[in-house]
């Protein structure tokens, strides 16, 4: 068994995507399986490098390949014809039944929108509270959300996001920023702090770090996160966060 795994910040476990919940799965897995598996790690691969660390990867003689980020999926795909006895997992990847179409590639996602539901619905009931003791008005429930790009997997996520707060909150409204990346701290900082500019009472994100949650806390606005209990870098502005656990997958697939 090996993995590759994917990061572009030195801080590993502080990357809510990529490494701290794979990180989770990965030592879950060992805890499970023991010395029957032996895991190998590669982090810090860009996109545009992941080809050479994917055939270093099954050069080992690995039996499973764990790809992280989306970006990889059609690199992968062009190393997988080549190593047909080698089974490769694609995260939240969407071209496992485009042409061509191999026994030994997978994709694999969690129904994130079940939990981005929930954590919207926490949001119009703290919404709600704020117009029902006078703090807003009906009109300024106004969440901002930080989107990394305009994929299928980021709009039913926010979608969901959306209806689950307009469910206790119908006069709710949602703008959204995309930045072009899924991880870029500066970035996901500078829309959060246009959204709240622009109105936003409470903040929300489809992106990497946690610098939404901290931009919200230090302008007293609240946040829900994603992949990352983000209580610990922004503690008066959290309320609720929704993640993966990717253990149940990579353990038992």
């Amino acid at each position: 068994f090996k993995e590759a795994g994917a990061d572009q910040y030195l801080d590993l476990e502080n990357h809510p995507w990529t490494t701290e919940n794979f990180i989770k799965a990965e030592k879950a897995l060992q805890s499970k399986l023991g010395d029957r598996v032996e895991v190998l790690v590669k982090n810090n691969v860009s996109e545009g490098e992941e080809e050479e660390a994917f055939r270093e990867l099954a050069d080992e003689s690995c039996d499973i390949i764990f790809s992280t980020s989306y970006g990889y999926q059609d690199v992968v795909k062009e190393v997988v014809a080549q190593y047909p006895d080698i089974e490769f997992c694609q995260a939240t990847g969407n071209n496992a039944n485009t042409d061509p179409v191999y026994e030994n590639y997978h994709t694999f996602m969690g129904e994130i929108y079940q939990g981005r539901y929930l954590s919207g619905y926490a949001v119009g009931m703290k919404l709600k509270e704020w117009i029902n003791e006078g703090v807003i008005q009906p009109e300024d429930a106004v969440i901002g959300y930080v989107a990394a790009y305009p994929y299928a997997e980021v709009i039913s996520g926010y979608t969901a996001f959306f209806l689950g707060a307009q469910s206790v909150c119908p006069s709710a409204t949602m703008k959204v920023e995309f930045i072009g990346s899924w991880g870029d701290p500066t970035m996901e900082a500078n829309a959060a702090q246009d959204l709240i500019d622009k109105g936003a009472v409470l903040i929300s994100q489809h992106s990497d770090s946690t610098t939404p949650a901290t931009t919200a806390q230090k302008n007293g606005v609240y946040h829900v996160g994603y992949n990352l209990d983000m209580s610990d870098v922004a503690q008066d502005a959290s309320i609720v966060s929704s993640r993966i656990d990717w253990t149940n997958y990579m353990v038992y697939v």
